[in-house]
């Protein structure tokens, strides 16, 4: 997911927001994808871990903005990006779908995906991520670190995979990515903004 855009452009070009209320973005100028409204739904076997991702389920507009001297900057506004989340595997796992440009404004948008499934006799998450210009797959860990979902790498090429998620409400999430110090502190690099994009019956 927005790990992603550590391979795309984030800094270079940026994110855009979905500029007031969803039906405005659909009306004006390049229109969004629409979105799916069909996602699956969770298993009555599922282990309850897997609501600690439940935010991810849906289509989210993303808007990004870069951390620089000790403050976040102005959010970024081109080009969209857009995240889709979804139940897989009978509702027992979680998958989202990533591109760097919504489909509606660039089809062949660079791409790629997670799936986030909770392996209840390890207890602990099995995560994964690959993409179309990176068919080789990131293997994450997640666990709660001071009260926060937070994912890591352990790998040190790449450090931007390491962030945190924190909810904003029922319609709105964000991942700010990290770097861990040699002091054991961390320094912000990046944050995404997801921003639910609502059903028409909604």
């Amino acid at each position: 997911m927005v790990y992603q855009f550590t391979r795309s452009a984030l800094v270079t070009v940026g994110l855009v927001s979905l500029c007031g209320a969803a039906s405005s973005a659909f009306a004006e100028g390049p229109q969004l994808a629409p979105p799916l409204c069909d996602y699956g739904a969770v298993s009555d076997q599922a282990p309850e871990q897997l609501s600690q991702f439940d935010f991810l389920i849906g289509d989210f507009t993303i808007t990004g903005r870069v951390w620089s001297d000790g403050a976040w900057g102005p959010e970024i506004t081109s080009p969209r990006a857009r995240l889709v989340g979804r139940y897989i595997l009978d509702g027992r796992a979680i998958q989202d779908e990533w591109y760097d440009n919504d489909l509606g404004l660039n089809p062949a948008s660079t791409r790629g995906v997670t799936t986030r499934i909770y392996d209840t006799k390890k207890a602990e998450w099995a995560v994964s991520w690959f993409s179309i210009d990176a068919p080789v797959i990131t293997r994450l860990s997640v666990s709660m670190e001071d009260g926060r979902l937070t994912m890591r790498t352990g790998d040190p090429a790449e450090p931007n995979y390491d962030a945190v998620f924190d909810r904003d409400g029922p319609d709105r999430w964000t991942r700010t990515a990290f770097r861990t110090e040699a002091d054991g502190t961390r320094t912000n690099l990046w944050q995404a903004i997801a921003t639910r994009i609502p059903c028409p019956a909604e």
